[in-house]
């Protein structure tokens, strides 16, 4: 497992366990156009949408959906709620709980390594240094 899958599978578990949250918060018909355009979802995925009988429903069925398109999800649904721009607090809620995930990753690979804390706990989550670290190993090509 590379460092990509990890945090891979940080997004994943992210829209998981705040399920609840977004399912009352979310208001999925706002996010079809973009998500549409970006071929993420499809007319035949919206109308299954549309098609619950609440509000909260048809966020988990759109939750369903989103994360059944494979890995990218999290991006997929943030990008949505960025660009939409009328949902910005579920935006930067999601972000918020991957960037702490990932920061502590970092952190303990970088203890792994023998090396410093990559950031003080005093600078804002924005400041946080994406570079690769070497806490999970490479990937091995099929032609290693």
């Amino acid at each position: 497992m590379n460092e990509e899958d990890v945090l891979m599978g940080f997004k994943k578990e992210i829209l998981l366990s705040n399920r609840d949250y977004i399912c009352q918060h979310l208001l999925p018909e706002l996010h079809f156009d973009y998500l549409c355009q970006a071929n993420i979802l499809s007319q035949t995925d919206c109308e299954v949408i549309e098609n619950e009988p609440s509000n909260e429903k048809k966020a988990s069925k759109f939750l369903d959906i989103i994360i059944s398109k494979g890995p990218n999800s999290f991006d997929h649904l943030c990008a949505a709620l960025y660009e939409e721009k009328t949902q910005l607090f579920l935006f930067e809620r999601l972000n918020e709980k991957y960037e702490i995930k990932k920061q502590f990753f970092l952190d303990l690979c970088a203890a792994k390594d023998g090396k410093p804390r990559r950031v003080p706990t005093s600078l804002p989550i924005a400041s946080i240094d994406l570079e690769p670290s070497s806490c999970v190993e490479p990937q091995q090509s099929a032609n290693s």
